[in-house]
């Protein structure tokens, strides 16, 4: 099976390619829908319907943890605070008299 990736660099941006859903797609749909629904203990349209809606997490993990992947979320060591954009209305700008 060939690598997968999430990102890609360009230019020392990393882009996001791929999401966590079109991954597990692809990597369930090289092995095979029924197999990977064999191995996961669940019917394959159970499967086939997750992979086509909303996934629960619990999915997701049982999925990446069939495959030999990791979920993990990472807390960044500092937060850098969302600054608000100043409001262009011209009703704030009216003069009073």
């Amino acid at each position: 099976m060939k690598r997968k990736t999430l990102t890609k660099g360009k230019g020392g941006d990393i882009l996001v390619t791929m999401t966590i859903l079109e991954l597990l797609r692809t990597l369930v749909n090289e092995k095979g829908l029924r197999k990977v629904a064999r191995e996961l203990g669940i019917d394959h349209a159970s499967l086939y319907r997750s992979l086509n809606s909303d996934l629960r997490l619990s999915t997701i993990q049982a999925i990446a943890d069939l495959f030999g992947y990791d979920l993990e979320l990472v807390k960044r060591k500092e937060v850098k605070p969302i600054k608000s954009k100043p409001s262009r209305s011209r009703r704030n700008k009216r003069e009073v008299i």
